[in-house]
């Protein structure tokens, strides 16, 4: 079996894995924790900044 075959089959269930954490979350009630954290990170997502990501609590 070649690696591009491996690597292949290693991404799909990666993605079949997020797919399905996404639905499981979005299942839930829209006062849950998990969801509003969820719905802002698919929001910054989509506006991303130029440059170097911002440092978090955390991180510092």
């Amino acid at each position: 079996m070649k690696v591009s075959g491996i690597r292949w089959s290693v991404v799909d269930k990666m993605r079949k894995a997020g797919l399905r954490w996404f639905g499981h979350v979005k299942r839930r009630c829209i006062d849950a924790l998990v969801r509003r954290c969820n719905d802002r990170l698919v929001i910054e997502d989509m506006r991303r900044d130029k440059g170097r990501p911002k440092k978090y609590n955390g991180e510092r």
